[in-house]
């Protein structure tokens, strides 16, 4: 069998954040233990090849089972030059030429609902071709007074019609499969849930009480403390920690020290900072 995955999250925003990372460990786990399909990795994103993007431990398998489709010169060339073509009918044009090309019959897409997806759910002119995707998650529609603002919302409504045209879809909760059959209409039996696996880096490590002692130093950890991995996303609700942990009796809040990490800009340091320190802390 013939499978196309987009590499989208791999060149995105997505790279560096949750869906970027399931996506990245889905396909790299499939390409290394599968070895009776052939992949075909579509790239409309970024310079650097694709196959570079998988690693080099998967460096055996090329041009046997994974096969680079990079088409990002081609993509931004049409798109300099021939602004005036609706750049929607020169994707559905190269993505089914991809399709007749190279046999494809399975075409997996990693993220369906994205700023940057170049998909539109009439694309796929042969039915002998499976489209199937993955939801993360429904949020712009479960907040739409957050989201889905100006034109943003007209785009993300019609993203969301992938998942109708889709012939299989993986959910990775079943909180948000139902979403997907609740609010879009999916029929039920088209969502299987497939949960994030643990990446491999995480193991039982040892580490000598200097190196410990020079981290905690370096961004000032106290011996004891209370430590949140979130983003800097109005839902994951970094306010909410902070005034939850000013809120704790003084004989805790003394003894612990809150550690936050998660990449953010120096104004959104300022304003969290500025937060706590109006509450005390």
């Amino acid at each position: 069998m013939n499978i196309a995955v987009d590499m989208q999250p791999f060149y995105s925003w997505h790279s560096t954040r949750g869906i970027g990372r399931y996506w990245s460990n889905l396909v790299k786990a499939m390409l290394a233990q599968d070895n009776d399909n052939k992949y075909f990795l579509i790239n409309f994103y970024g310079e650097i090849p694709s196959c570079r993007k998988i690693g080099k431990q998967l460096s055996s398998k090329i041009g046997k089972k994974i096969f680079p489709v990079d088409c990002y010169g081609e993509a931004r060339s049409f798109l300099t030059q021939v602004p005036t073509l609706s750049s929607s009918a020169f994707f559905k044009k190269k993505i089914n030429s991809i399709v007749s090309e190279f046999a494809i019959q399975i075409f997996f897409l990693g993220a369906a609902v994205d700023q940057y997806s170049v998909y539109e759910p009439n694309f796929f002119d042969s039915r002998n071709c499976k489209f199937v995707t993955v939801a993360y998650d429904l949020i712009p529609l479960l907040f739409k007074s957050e989201y889905l603002n100006g034109s943003y919302a007209k785009i993300y409504l019609q993203q969301c019609r992938l998942y109708g045209a889709s012939d299989l879809i993986f959910s990775i909760s079943n909180t948000t499969k139902k979403d997907v059959v609740g609010l879009l209409g999916v029929e039920e039996n088209k969502v299987k849930t497939i949960y994030a696996g643990i990446d491999n880096k995480f193991t039982k490590k040892s580490y000598t009480f200097d190196y410990i002692k020079s981290l905690k130093n370096k961004y000032g950890i106290k011996d004891e403390y209370i430590f949140s991995n979130l983003a800097d996303d109005k839902r994951k609700n970094i306010d909410g920690i902070v005034k939850a942990f000013c809120s704790l009796p003084d004989n805790l809040s003394k003894k612990y020290q809150l550690v936050v990490t998660c990449s953010m800009r120096s104004e959104e340091i300022k304003k969290y900072t500025d937060y706590a320190s109006g509450l005390g802390l």
